[in-house]
C-alpha cells in the first residue's frame, strides 16, 4: 500500500511539472498577461501586467506595480505587495519592499523578516551578510551603508550572527610573508560594498565599533560567541589550536603575546622597542603541535602557558607534511622534533 502511494505521489508531481512547463505566456487584447495551456486555452487569467515563466511550479507576477508569487492554479502563494522579487537560491527569494528586504520561500512563507537594508549573495561556504539600518552611501562607484549594523545568515535564511556589529570583519588578509605576521590570516578591513560576498566560511570574525578600521576589534565564534573582548589587543590573526596572536603597538614599542581562548587569558612572549611598521623580521608564530615559535635574541618556542620550551636558535623550518620542526643551533646543525 505504502509503495502504491509512493508512486502515485511521484506521478502527481511528474504532472505538475509538466503542466507547468505547459502553460505558456498568454497576453490578451488589452495587454494583460496570464498563462495559456498546450492548446492556447487560458487557464490563469490574463489580469497581470508581467509575468515570469513557470519555474518548479510556481511564477512571479506583476499587478499594479507589484510583485507576488503564484503556483500552476493561479494560487497566490505570496501576495503580490513586493516591489521587488528575484531569486536567491533554488529555494529562497529575495523580496523588498520599499527600501526593506527579507526572504521568502516556495511556499510563500517569510522566512527572513522583511526588515534589513541589505542582504549580499551567498558565498562558496553557503554564507551571506547581512545589514540592518544605514544609509546608503556611494564613493567611487561602490556603494555601502554607511553605520549599518552587519551580521551572518546561512543558506536557509537562519541567522548566525545577530546583525549588531558595525564593523565586522573576515580573516581574508594573507600574512605570509608580511612582515612582522609573516604567517596566518589577519582581519581585513572591508566596508561591505553591496556587490561584495563574504570570503571565509565564517569560523571565526572580528568585531569592533568602528566600520573603518580592523584596529583594536575583537573575536567572535561562528556562532557569534565573544571569545576576546574587543579593545583588549590592537592586531589579532586568525586563532591556531585555540590560541590568538595578537600584537600591542605602541610607538615606539611593540608587544607580541598570545591569546589563550579556552582559559580566556593573554600571555605577553617578546616585546620590541620597534613600531609595527618598522618590522623587518619575523617576531612570533603560529601554535604547532602545541608549541610556538617566538623571536628575541634568539629564535625559541613556547607552549601554551608561555613556557619557553627550547630555546638558542638562529633559524627556523616547519614541515606541513610530516608536522616536525627543524631548528638550526648554535653550532650550524639542524634539530628536528615535533
Amino acid at each position: 500500500m505504502k509503495l502504491v502511494k509512493i508512486i502515485l505521489l511521484c506521478v502527481a508531481c511528474f504532472a505538475t511539472n509538466v503542466h507547468a512547463q505547459d502553460l505558456k505566456i498568454l497576453v490578451n487584447k488589452k495587454g494583460k498577461v496570464g498563462f495559456a495551456d498546450a492548446n492556447g486555452n487560458e487557464v490563469i487569467k490574463c489580469v497581470y501586467e508581467s509575468v515570469n515563466p513557470f519555474s518548479d511550479g510556481i511564477a512571479i507576477v506583476t499587478k499594479s506595480k507589484k510583485k507576488g508569487i503564484i503556483d500552476t492554479s493561479g494560487t497566490v502563494l505570496l501576495p503580490i505587495s513586493y516591489d521587488q522579487i528575484s531569486k536567491w537560491t533554488d529555494e529562497l527569494f529575495l523580496v523588498k519592499k520599499g527600501k526593506k528586504v527579507g526572504l521568502a520561500n516556495k511556499q510563500g512563507k517569510i522566512v527572513l523578516d522583511v526588515k534589513y537594508s541589505h542582504i549580499s549573495k551567498l558565498n562558496t561556504y553557503g554564507k551571506a551578510l547581512l545589514a540592518l539600518g544605514g544609509k546608503q552611501v556611494t564613493t567611487q562607484g561602490e556603494t555601502y551603508f554607511m553605520k549599518a549594523k552587519y551580521g551572518v545568515i546561512d543558506a536557509k535564511g537562519t541567522i548566525l550572527i545577530t546583525p549588531q556589529y558595525v564593523g565586522l570583519y573576515e580573516f581574508s588578509f594573507n600574512g605570509a610573508g608580511v612582515l612582522p605576521f609573516n604567517e596566518g590570516k589577519r582581519l581585513e578591513f572591508s566596508y561591505h560594498t553591496i556587490k561584495d560576498t563574504l570570503k571565509t566560511d565564517c569560523s571565526y570574525l572580528g568585531f569592533s565599533k568602528n566600520m573603518l578600521n580592523i584596529y583594536r576589534a575583537g573575536l567572535m565564534d561562528s556562532t557569534g560567541r565573544e571569545l576576546v573582548k574587543m579593545g583588549l589587543y590592537d592586531f589579532i590573526m586568525y586563532p591556531s589550536e585555540n590560541m590568538v596572536r595578537y600584537y600591542n603597538a605602541k610607538r615606539k614599542k611593540t608587544i607580541c603575546g598570545y591569546h589563550n581562548i579556552e582559559t580566556g587569558k593573554g600571555i605577553q612572549v617578546a616585546e620590541f622597542k620597534n613600531g609595527i611598521n618598522e618590522f623587518n623580521f619575523w617576531s612570533h608564530g603560529d601554535f604547532r603541535g602545541g608549541v610556538a615559535p617566538v623571536n628575541g635574541s634568539a629564535w625559541s618556542f613556547v607552549d601554551k602557558a608561555g613556557n619557553v620550551v627550547r630555546t638558542g636558535f638562529s633559524a627556523l623550518k616547519y614541515s606541513f607534511v610530516t608536522e616536525k620542526w627543524a631548528a638550526q643551533n648554535q653550532s650550524g646543525t639542524w634539530d628536528v622534533f615535533d
